[in-house]
Protein backbone atom coordinates (compact mmCIF):
# COMPACT_ATOMS: atom_id res chain seq x y z
CA UNK A 1 0.00 0.00 0.00
CA UNK A 2 1.42 3.23 -1.09
CA UNK A 3 1.95 6.31 1.63
CA UNK A 4 -0.79 8.66 0.25
CA UNK A 5 -3.04 5.60 0.26
CA UNK A 6 -2.31 5.26 3.86
CA UNK A 7 -2.93 9.26 4.17
CA UNK A 8 -6.24 8.89 3.18
CA UNK A 9 -7.18 5.79 4.88
CA UNK A 10 -6.30 7.10 8.21
CA UNK A 11 -8.18 10.31 7.65
CA UNK A 12 -10.99 8.75 6.41
CA UNK A 13 -11.46 6.50 9.15
CA UNK A 14 -10.08 10.06 11.64
CA UNK A 15 -12.96 11.34 10.22
CA UNK A 16 -15.28 9.21 10.53
CA UNK A 17 -14.54 9.10 14.47
CA UNK A 18 -15.10 12.95 14.61
CA UNK A 19 -18.45 12.90 13.06
CA UNK A 20 -19.83 9.75 15.14
CA UNK A 21 -18.57 11.94 18.82
CA UNK A 22 -20.02 15.27 17.58
CA UNK A 23 -23.43 13.28 16.88
CA UNK A 24 -22.78 11.51 20.62
CA UNK A 25 -21.42 14.71 22.09
CA UNK A 26 -22.56 17.86 20.58
CA UNK A 27 -25.84 17.43 21.18
CA UNK A 28 -25.67 17.56 24.89
CA UNK A 29 -23.01 20.00 24.93
CA UNK A 30 -25.20 22.86 22.55
CA UNK A 31 -28.30 22.03 24.93
CA UNK A 32 -25.85 22.92 27.96
CA UNK A 33 -24.59 25.96 26.52
CA UNK A 34 -27.91 27.21 25.85
CA UNK A 35 -29.16 26.53 29.31
CA UNK A 36 -25.96 28.55 30.44
CA UNK A 37 -26.81 30.97 28.17
CA UNK A 38 -30.27 31.07 29.77
CA UNK A 39 -29.26 31.22 33.40
CA UNK A 40 -26.66 34.05 32.66
CA UNK A 41 -29.38 36.13 30.85
CA UNK A 42 -30.27 38.44 33.56
CA UNK A 43 -33.06 40.18 31.74
CA UNK A 44 -35.04 36.40 32.53
CA UNK A 45 -34.31 37.15 36.49
CA UNK A 46 -35.38 40.88 36.98
CA UNK A 47 -38.17 41.71 38.88
CA UNK A 48 -41.53 43.05 36.91
CA UNK A 49 -40.71 40.74 34.20
CA UNK A 50 -44.78 39.57 34.62
CA UNK A 51 -44.95 39.52 30.73
CA UNK A 52 -43.53 35.75 30.85
CA UNK A 53 -46.76 34.24 31.64
CA UNK A 54 -49.67 37.06 30.35
CA UNK A 55 -48.97 35.44 26.94
CA UNK A 56 -50.12 32.18 28.08
CA UNK A 57 -53.47 32.32 29.44
CA UNK A 58 -53.03 29.66 31.71
CA UNK A 59 -56.40 29.66 34.32
CA UNK A 60 -55.71 30.41 37.92
CA UNK A 61 -57.37 27.03 38.62
CA UNK A 62 -53.94 25.69 35.95
CA UNK A 63 -51.29 27.25 37.69
CA UNK A 64 -52.74 25.71 41.15
CA UNK A 65 -52.70 22.23 39.50
CA UNK A 66 -49.17 22.94 37.87
CA UNK A 67 -47.52 24.13 41.18
CA UNK A 68 -49.22 20.80 42.94
CA UNK A 69 -48.34 18.18 40.36
CA UNK A 70 -44.79 19.75 39.86
CA UNK A 71 -42.35 19.14 36.84
CA UNK A 72 -42.07 22.56 36.99
CA UNK A 73 -37.95 24.09 37.12
CA UNK A 74 -38.25 27.74 39.27
CA UNK A 75 -35.85 30.71 39.33
CA UNK A 76 -36.25 33.00 41.87
CA UNK A 77 -35.54 36.54 42.82
CA UNK A 78 -34.50 38.31 46.11
CA UNK A 79 -34.03 42.05 46.77
CA UNK A 80 -30.43 41.70 47.51
CA UNK A 81 -29.48 38.74 44.87
CA UNK A 82 -30.58 37.19 42.35
CA UNK A 83 -30.66 33.00 42.66
CA UNK A 84 -31.98 30.45 40.22
CA UNK A 85 -32.31 26.99 40.22
CA UNK A 86 -32.41 24.80 37.05
CA UNK A 87 -32.54 21.46 36.42
CA UNK A 88 -30.27 20.37 33.53
CA UNK A 89 -30.97 18.43 30.57
CA UNK A 90 -28.98 15.30 32.57
CA UNK A 91 -31.48 15.62 35.37
CA UNK A 92 -28.47 17.96 37.75
CA UNK A 93 -28.81 20.67 39.49
CA UNK A 94 -27.72 23.74 38.53
CA UNK A 95 -27.30 26.66 40.81
CA UNK A 96 -26.25 29.89 39.96
CA UNK A 97 -26.24 33.68 42.11
CA UNK A 98 -25.98 36.64 40.70
CA UNK A 99 -25.62 39.67 43.36
CA UNK A 100 -27.11 43.30 42.83
CA UNK A 101 -26.37 46.16 44.14
CA UNK A 102 -27.71 46.65 47.90
CA UNK A 103 -29.05 50.04 48.09
CA UNK A 104 -33.06 51.44 48.95
CA UNK A 105 -35.48 51.43 46.55
CA UNK A 106 -36.25 54.14 44.57
CA UNK A 107 -39.24 56.25 43.57
CA UNK A 108 -40.53 54.12 41.17
CA UNK A 109 -39.58 50.94 42.78
CA UNK A 110 -41.56 51.87 46.36
CA UNK A 111 -44.65 53.18 43.97
CA UNK A 112 -44.65 49.81 42.63
CA UNK A 113 -44.03 48.08 45.74
CA UNK A 114 -46.94 50.14 47.74
CA UNK A 115 -49.01 49.35 45.10
CA UNK A 116 -48.60 45.52 44.77
CA UNK A 117 -49.22 45.78 48.77
CA UNK A 118 -52.46 47.58 48.32
CA UNK A 119 -53.76 44.71 45.60
CA UNK A 120 -52.82 42.14 48.05
CA UNK A 121 -54.20 43.35 50.94
CA UNK A 122 -57.94 44.39 49.06
CA UNK A 123 -57.51 39.96 48.19
CA UNK A 124 -56.90 39.27 51.92
CA UNK A 125 -60.25 41.29 52.96
CA UNK A 126 -61.66 39.94 49.73
CA UNK A 127 -60.99 35.98 51.16
CA UNK A 128 -61.82 37.48 54.65
CA UNK A 129 -65.65 38.11 53.48
CA UNK A 130 -65.47 34.89 51.39
CA UNK A 131 -64.54 32.84 54.32
CA UNK A 132 -61.26 31.67 52.94
CA UNK A 133 -59.35 33.65 55.69
CA UNK A 134 -60.22 33.96 58.91
CA UNK A 135 -60.70 37.69 60.46
CA UNK A 136 -56.92 38.52 61.10
CA UNK A 137 -56.91 42.70 59.65
CA UNK A 138 -59.67 45.19 59.05
CA UNK A 139 -58.93 48.30 56.43
CA UNK A 140 -57.38 50.14 58.91
CA UNK A 141 -55.11 47.52 60.26
CA UNK A 142 -50.96 49.39 59.49
CA UNK A 143 -49.45 46.25 57.53
CA UNK A 144 -45.88 46.04 56.78
CA UNK A 145 -43.95 44.40 53.71
CA UNK A 146 -41.06 42.77 55.47
CA UNK A 147 -39.92 40.27 52.83
CA UNK A 148 -40.75 39.79 49.37
CA UNK A 149 -39.42 37.66 46.22
CA UNK A 150 -40.47 36.45 42.82
CA UNK A 151 -40.19 33.24 41.28
CA UNK A 152 -40.67 32.12 37.54
CA UNK A 153 -41.80 28.73 37.02
CA UNK A 154 -41.67 26.93 33.77
CA UNK A 155 -43.10 23.74 32.63
CA UNK A 156 -40.21 21.70 31.50
CA UNK A 157 -42.96 19.56 28.78
CA UNK A 158 -44.87 22.41 27.59
CA UNK A 159 -41.79 25.42 28.42
CA UNK A 160 -45.20 27.58 29.52
CA UNK A 161 -44.08 29.73 32.10
CA UNK A 162 -45.92 31.67 34.60
CA UNK A 163 -44.81 34.13 37.41
CA UNK A 164 -45.24 34.25 41.12
CA UNK A 165 -44.60 36.64 43.68
CA UNK A 166 -43.97 35.42 47.28
CA UNK A 167 -44.83 38.57 49.98
CA UNK A 168 -45.06 38.62 54.17
CA UNK A 169 -47.13 41.26 55.42
CA UNK A 170 -46.87 41.91 59.72
CA UNK A 171 -49.20 43.23 61.47
CA UNK A 172 -48.84 42.21 64.84
CA UNK A 173 -49.86 39.73 66.43
CA UNK A 174 -50.15 38.07 63.11
CA UNK A 175 -48.11 37.66 60.03
CA UNK A 176 -49.24 36.01 57.41
CA UNK A 177 -46.59 35.04 53.97
CA UNK A 178 -48.39 34.50 50.63
CA UNK A 179 -47.44 33.40 47.02
CA UNK A 180 -49.26 35.31 44.58
CA UNK A 181 -50.06 34.72 40.39
CA UNK A 182 -48.65 37.86 39.42
CA UNK A 183 -50.86 38.09 35.99
CA UNK A 184 -54.11 38.04 38.36
CA UNK A 185 -52.83 39.10 41.65
CA UNK A 186 -54.60 36.56 42.95
CA UNK A 187 -53.36 34.81 45.83
CA UNK A 188 -51.86 30.73 45.53
CA UNK A 189 -51.50 29.99 49.12
CA UNK A 190 -50.69 30.85 52.58
CA UNK A 191 -49.26 30.27 55.74
CA UNK A 192 -50.41 32.23 59.08
CA UNK A 193 -48.28 33.09 62.33
CA UNK A 194 -49.40 34.19 65.43
CA UNK A 195 -48.71 33.99 68.87
CA UNK A 196 -50.53 34.05 72.49
CA UNK A 197 -52.58 37.46 72.27
CA UNK A 198 -53.73 36.41 68.79
CA UNK A 199 -56.79 34.26 68.06
CA UNK A 200 -58.54 32.47 65.16
CA UNK A 201 -61.97 34.35 63.97
CA UNK A 202 -64.09 33.06 61.46
CA UNK A 203 -67.01 34.99 61.84
CA UNK A 204 -71.11 33.31 62.68
CA UNK A 205 -70.38 30.11 60.45
CA UNK A 206 -67.20 29.47 61.77
CA UNK A 207 -64.67 28.16 58.58
CA UNK A 208 -67.73 26.08 57.09
CA UNK A 209 -67.45 28.32 53.89
CA UNK A 210 -63.62 27.77 53.56
CA UNK A 211 -63.66 24.91 50.71
CA UNK A 212 -65.69 26.76 48.78
CA UNK A 213 -64.70 29.89 49.32
CA UNK A 214 -61.01 28.95 47.70
CA UNK A 215 -63.46 26.65 45.07
CA UNK A 216 -64.61 30.07 43.94
CA UNK A 217 -61.50 32.52 44.00
CA UNK A 218 -60.02 29.86 42.56
CA UNK A 219 -62.19 29.25 39.69
CA UNK A 220 -61.99 25.30 40.29
CA UNK A 221 -65.16 23.15 38.91
CA UNK A 222 -66.55 21.88 42.09
CA UNK A 223 -64.73 20.69 46.04
CA UNK A 224 -65.39 17.07 47.41
CA UNK A 225 -68.62 16.84 49.03
CA UNK A 226 -67.47 16.07 52.52
CA UNK A 227 -64.55 18.36 52.62
CA UNK A 228 -65.73 19.19 56.74
CA UNK A 229 -65.35 16.88 58.46
CA UNK A 230 -64.44 17.26 61.99
CA UNK A 231 -60.48 16.68 61.25
CA UNK A 232 -60.44 18.97 59.04
CA UNK A 233 -62.73 22.03 60.74
CA UNK A 234 -60.26 21.06 63.95
CA UNK A 235 -57.48 22.19 61.83
CA UNK A 236 -59.01 25.63 61.19
CA UNK A 237 -60.57 26.57 64.20
CA UNK A 238 -59.02 24.42 66.95
CA UNK A 239 -55.17 24.58 67.02
CA UNK A 240 -54.82 26.59 70.31
CA UNK A 241 -57.47 24.50 71.62
CA UNK A 242 -55.72 21.13 70.81
CA UNK A 243 -52.52 22.71 72.35
CA UNK A 244 -53.75 22.87 75.63
CA UNK A 245 -54.88 19.47 75.42
CA UNK A 246 -51.87 17.69 73.61
CA UNK A 247 -49.24 19.98 74.66
CA UNK A 248 -47.27 20.58 70.98
CA UNK A 249 -49.25 19.92 68.07
CA UNK A 250 -49.47 19.53 64.30
CA UNK A 251 -52.16 18.29 62.21
CA UNK A 252 -52.14 17.58 58.32
CA UNK A 253 -55.41 17.22 56.04
CA UNK A 254 -56.08 17.86 52.75
CA UNK A 255 -59.29 19.37 50.72
CA UNK A 256 -60.01 18.14 47.17
CA UNK A 257 -60.91 19.68 43.90
CA UNK A 258 -62.05 18.62 40.28
CA UNK A 259 -61.18 20.72 37.22
CA UNK A 260 -61.51 20.40 34.02
CA UNK A 261 -61.89 16.45 34.68
CA UNK A 262 -58.98 16.60 37.18
CA UNK A 263 -58.59 15.99 40.89
CA UNK A 264 -56.32 18.27 42.97
CA UNK A 265 -55.75 17.81 46.59
CA UNK A 266 -54.44 21.12 48.38
CA UNK A 267 -52.96 20.07 51.76
CA UNK A 268 -53.95 21.88 54.81
CA UNK A 269 -51.70 21.92 57.89
CA UNK A 270 -51.45 23.69 61.15
CA UNK A 271 -48.29 23.62 64.17
CA UNK A 272 -48.98 24.38 67.75
CA UNK A 273 -45.68 24.98 70.02
CA UNK A 274 -45.12 24.97 73.36
CA UNK A 275 -43.38 28.37 73.18
CA UNK A 276 -47.20 29.61 72.57
CA UNK A 277 -46.32 30.09 68.50
CA UNK A 278 -49.10 28.45 66.26
CA UNK A 279 -49.30 28.71 62.13
CA UNK A 280 -51.92 27.68 59.59
CA UNK A 281 -50.28 26.65 56.19
CA UNK A 282 -53.18 26.45 53.12
CA UNK A 283 -51.47 25.03 49.40
CA UNK A 284 -47.45 25.24 50.99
Amino acid sequence: MSVRSSIRKFLAIALTFLLTAAAIFLPARLSQWNDRLLLDEPHILQEEREGFGESVGLTVAEKVILLRTGGLDSLTVGDAEMRATYTGPGGENVDVILQQEKGELDADEQRKLTERITAVQAEVRSLQVMGGLPLIWDTESPVECVDRSQILYVDRETQISFLVYRMTLNCPPYSLELSVDAQSGQVLAFSLFWGRDGSLTWGPRGSSAFGGAWRDYWGMDSVSAGWYNEHTRSILEDVELRMQINGEYNAVGEVAYAYSGQSIHIPLLCWAYNSGRYSLHWNP
